[in-house]
C-alpha cells in the first residue's frame, strides 16, 4: 500500500514514519486527599514523518503537496499498515540537495476527532477508502 492524502498519491512512501496516541488527562489538587487525576478521553494522533521525492518530477511532487497544505479542510490519510483517518494537514519543509532532483521533506498531520468519516467509517478501520 502506498501513502495517500487525500488526492495525492506518494510516489515512493515516507522513509519514516511515526504515529503518536496518547489519553487527554487533567489533574486536580484536593485538600486533604491528594491529587486527583481524571481521564477526558482520547487525544487526536499525531503523524509525522520524512521522506524524498527525487528524479525530473522531484519539486513538481512536492509543488502538489505544499498545495494540499494551503486547503483549510481535513482529508482522507492512508498510511501503509493502519486504518485510514480523517486528517488535517499541518506542517511540511523541505531541503534540497544538487540540482533540485533530490528533494527531502519532513511533514505532519494530525487526526480530526470532530469530523465523522463518510461512508459509515470511524477512526477504528472499519473502513477503509483505500484498496
Amino acid at each position: 500500500m502506498i501513502m495517500q492524502y487525500k488526492d495525492f498519491i506518494f510516489p515512493h512512501n515516507p522513509r519514516k514514519i511515526e504515529v503518536e496516541t496518547g489519553i487527554l488527562t487533567s489533574s486536580l489538587l484536593c485538600p486533604f486527599a491528594g491529587t486527583m487525576v481524571q481521564r477526558l478521553g482520547q487525544s487526536p494522533r499525531a503523524v509525522t514523518g520524512e521522506g524524498q521525492f527525487f528524479g525530473p518530477r522531484a519539486l513538481y511532487d512536492y509543488r502538489r503537496l505544499e498545495a494540499l497544505l494551503q486547503l483549510p479542510e481535513a482529508g482522507y490519510l492512508a498510511i501503509p499498515g493502519l486504518p485510514a483517518m480523517q486528517a488535517y494537514f499541518v506542517r511540511l519543509a523541505l531541503s534540497c540537495e544538487g540540482d533540485g532532483q533530490m528533494i527531502h521533506y519532513r511533514f505532519g498531520f494530525l487526526e480530526s476527532m470532530n469530523t465523522q468519516m463518510t461512508e459509515g467509517g470511524d477512526r477504528y478501520g472499519r473502513f477503509n477508502v483505500y484498496s
